[in-house]
């Protein structure tokens, strides 16, 4: 994903002295590109911005800036879907790394791993492929524990 893709606030900063002017331009590009693709969020329009923090110049209108995309993402719900987006992304982290810890903690399927990763490695198999079968596996493992009362 691209910086322009996940921005909703471009700066450019050390718009100051002989950087002024290619700053100047330098948003302007930025702000051309924006201008050709959709926008993320219907409910704001990313602006593009010049600063410095050496003078302070712009800095007031960066932090103008930021408390109104804060405001609009809020009330437009895109807030809100972003942080649900980035929950759903922890919760299948974790997921991932519990699932690494049960195939690890069984001796049976952690061989079946690495039994993948040796035929992945010679070009027998797909890792997409190794991977669905052992979950399938594992499932089936612990389904037979589960039933077992283990």
């Amino acid at each position: 994903m691209g910086l322009l893709e996940v921005a909703d606030v471009v700066v450019v900063n050390k718009a100051d002295g002989a950087n002024s002017k290619p700053a100047r331009r330098t948003a302007a590009q930025y702000a051309g590109a924006l201008s050709l693709r959709r926008r993320k969020h219907p409910c704001w329009h990313v602006p593009v911005l010049t600063c410095s923090a050496e003078t302070g110049d712009g800095v007031p209108e960066l932090f103008d800036a930021l408390v109104e995309c804060g405001t609009a993402l809020h009330d437009g719900g895109a807030l809100a879907e972003r942080r649900t987006a980035q929950a759903a992304s922890t919760v299948r982290r974790q997921l991932g790394s519990a699932l690494d810890r049960l195939v690890a903690d069984d001796a049976a399927l952690e061989g079946g791993v690495l039994d993948a990763a040796r035929e992945i490695a010679q070009g027998r198999a797909l890792p997409t492929a190794a991977a669905e079968m052992l979950l399938v596996d594992a499932v089936a493992r612990w389904g037979e524990a589960e039933a077992a009362g283990r």
